[in-house]
């Protein structure tokens, strides 16, 4: 927090000096929800840059104000079989250790592929990486992450990898840079395969690119759908397919994840606001930079002119050409006074189609309509779906067969004959009416719907709770749902999808 005022006051004086309107730039030296939440409803807001948990997140989207959130980042670091193996770590170990892996695009798992692992083991040794045993795997996953979540424990933020170690009862060099786990599987039964904000990273093994392309798929999936994914190696091929095929809106090739994603060392725009597009549930997947925060008015001068043409009622109904009989004898006149042979054939034609389309014009009636439709599937040879499908061609019956068919049914065969030639306007003797005793028919009452609350945004605490209630929640297409939420809710069948 003193780190974020400081900065804002640093800004805020050059702000002004360079003649900004004062107040231009604040910041809220004791922050809380409520302060929080208070700033963005005011009037004055104008737009949302939340950047942080999904809390907070939650509050900008609720807000009322138009807003942009960035979603959690679970980076995998993929080192192919062509890759500078020593450049690799050293570039992953750089990105783990900036501002002690608290950037959500320092990287989050070692994915090698297995024709380099041992080489990339020795690198991890000689750069300061400290291999966890299955003990110490066990303890540290207690520490850092959260029980029954993929959150990780505030206090472990940003901690040095041997204050951590400590914090585990484990004991490490004092050299020691980075805590590495290698695990087996991505999920909660394997905690460290989570997002982490510390000096620790998972390490993983495949036997090929698309083994490995699997593992780094599933880490995104599990907690950085959207954000970004790097790749180290020599071989194009290998990065576009890996680039295709990871869902992250950012792929870093042969550089520190951090560095890259941020433009530090690639060309991407310079900001340490990363959006996770609709796959995290944002709303862009863009580096979001000053331009996002800006509205642009335009002025547009006409670049070519607009054709104006009147065309006649008849034509446009008819849907031909028709050529004014004056017009066509000044066309005739102007070229010598008679017309070529193919220009009589193109009028005759076109006369012909005219013709034909007027003598169209009126409208055919459902049967005809039905049966050319029918006939015009056939001809194509596209199944019609079978019977159901085929009566949606079928003409419906007049209300004088319905009436005929109801009566039919509920008096008999003399009545429906009756009430038949009645409706076609036919005159018959008047009989006395027969007296028939019929039980009174009850209406069956239908029980009124159930009414469902579709949800704005989902959590994982909405999942648990609804789980634990033994409720359901029903999403729609608007619907927010975190890659927690959405990962625990579909393992227990909580999400219900409405239209």
């Amino acid at each position: 927090m003193r780190c974020i005022c400081d900065t804002a006051a640093v800004l805020e004086r050059a702000a002004l000096k360079a003649g900004a309107p004062d107040g231009i730039i604040v910041c809220l030296r004791h922050s809380t929800m409520q302060g929080t939440q208070e700033l963005m409803r005011h009037r004055l807001t104008g737009v949302i840059l939340a950047t942080g948990g999904i809390g907070l997140v939650r509050a900008a989207y609720s807000s009322g104000k138009p807003a942009y959130g960035v979603g959690p980042g679970n980076v995998p670091a993929f080192i192919e079989r062509t890759a500078d193996v020593r450049k690799a770590i050293a570039d992953i170990f750089a990105g783990k250790t900036f501002d002690y892996g608290t950037i959500c695009s320092s990287e989050q798992a070692i994915v090698v592929e297995e024709a380099v692992r041992e080489r990339a083991l020795e690198e991890c040794r000689n750069q300061g990486g400290y291999f966890l045993t299955d003990d110490e795997i066990r303890k540290l996953g207690e520490l850092v992450i959260r029980p029954g979540t993929s959150a990780p424990n505030p206090k472990i933020v940003g901690k040095h990898a041997t204050v951590l170690a400590e914090m585990a009862g484990i004991k490490v060099p004092l050299n020691t840079r980075v805590l590495i786990a290698k695990l087996e599987g991505v999920g909660r039964e394997y905690p460290l395969s989570a997002e982490k904000l510390s000096p620790i990273l998972a390490f993983y093994s495949a036997a090929n690119l698309a083994g490995g392309i699997d593992i780094c798929q599933r880490l995104l999936r599990f907690g950085g759908a959207g954000h970004t994914a790097s790749i180290h190696s020599q071989n194009e091929a290998a990065i576009r397919e890996y680039g295709q095929k990871v869902p992250a809106s950012r792929v870093v090739v042969n550089t520190s994840a951090v560095h890259g994603s941020i433009g530090y060392s690639t060309n991407l725009l310079p900001a340490m606001t990363l959006g996770c597009g609709a796959a995290g549930g944002n709303i862009t997947s863009d580096n979001i930079g000053p331009m996002h925060l800006m509205n642009i008015k335009r002025i547009a001068w006409e670049s070519r002119p607009v054709e104006h043409r009147t065309v006649p009622a008849e034509q446009r109904l008819s849907g031909g050409t028709s050529v004014d009989s004056t017009q066509r004898t000044a066309a005739v006149a102007a070229s010598g006074g008679s017309e070529s042979p193919a220009a009589e054939t193109v009028r005759a034609a076109v006369a012909a189609a005219v013709s034909e389309a007027r003598r169209a014009e009126a409208v055919p009636d459902r049967r005809t309509i039905a049966r050319i439709v029918r006939d015009v599937l056939v001809a194509r040879g596209i199944s019609r779906g079978g019977t159901a499908h085929e009566n949606r061609f079928a003409a419906k019956p007049s209300p004088a067969e319905v009436a005929a068919q109801i009566v039919a049914e509920r008096v008999g065969p003399a009545r429906s004959e009756y009430a038949a030639a009645t409706a076609a306007g036919s005159r018959y003797e008047t009989k006395p009416a027969i007296s028939t005793t019929r039980p009174e028919l009850t209406p069956e009452v239908k029980p009124e719907a159930p009414k469902i609350k579709v949800a704005e945004f989902v959590s994982e605490y909405e999942v648990r709770t609804a789980l634990a209630r033994k409720e359901k929640i029903f999403i729609g297409p608007k619907t927010i749902v975190t890659p927690s939420a959405r990962e625990l809710g579909d393992t227990h069948e909580i999400l219900v999808q409405t239209s």
